[in-house]
């Protein structure tokens, strides 16, 4: 998600998941372990650099907690950052040709911010052209909409997108639900099918 209101940029970064548990207690062992996992924590931190790193390219100065939060949905639950940026503080500083320093403001437009962005590694993968030449080689299908930006931009420049994953295409009487895992070192084939069908489980709660 990519809010900009006022002024006030936020961004999230939710990469991590785990399953909620069918008790409190299994529940909260669940989200300990997520938290504490190497490989989770690992997967997540990619992405938190990532956009901290692109929000920096434009000379923003983003904000943010060192460590993740849990984010608890009915079905899953996502390690995840939330951050900051105050979009009117962005400038250059620099010297011209007498010496003298001068301060150049920049005015950054949100679909700035949001080339800059998209895609995060959650969705594509890092180096990102890299990643997203070997996506282009080897996914089966045409991706579409699926993990694009959607949203919408006001005259004063607030904004706001979400990516567009964990989403369907109904046609008629037929409908194709997407959705995804992040790909990293340590990561199980069968435990991130798993991950994609409970990501998919809200969906199909909805449609069946």
């Amino acid at each position: 998600m990519l809010s900009i209101s006022q002024g006030q940029l936020t961004t999230d970064a939710l990469a991590g998941s785990a399953s909620r548990g069918q008790t409190p207690d299994a529940d909260a062992q669940i989200a300990q372990a997520l938290l504490h996992s190497d490989k989770e924590r690992y997967e997540h931190q990619v992405v938190v650099d990532f956009i901290v790193e692109q929000l920096r390219s434009l000379h923003l100065t983003p904000h943010y907690s060192p460590t993740p939060h849990l984010l608890q949905l009915l079905h899953i639950q996502h390690l995840h950052t939330t951050i900051t940026a105050q979009i009117k503080s962005a400038h250059l500083s620099g010297e011209i040709s007498s010496g003298l320093s001068e301060e150049i403001s920049l005015k950054i437009s949100p679909l700035d911010i949001l080339a800059k962005l998209h895609p995060t590694p959650a969705v594509a993968g890092v180096p990102r052209e890299a990643a997203c030449r070997l996506i282009r080689q080897h996914e089966s299908f045409d991706r579409t909409l699926y993990a694009a930006p959607l949203g919408w931009i006001d005259t004063e420049g607030n904004s706001e997108f979400v990516v567009g994953i964990r989403s369907a295409l109904i046609n008629g009487c037929e409908a194709r639900l997407y959705a995804g895992a992040g790909i990293v070192a340590g990561s199980e084939p069968a435990k991130e099918l798993a991950e994609i069908k409970l990501k998919l489980q809200t969906l199909l709660n909805a449609l069946v």
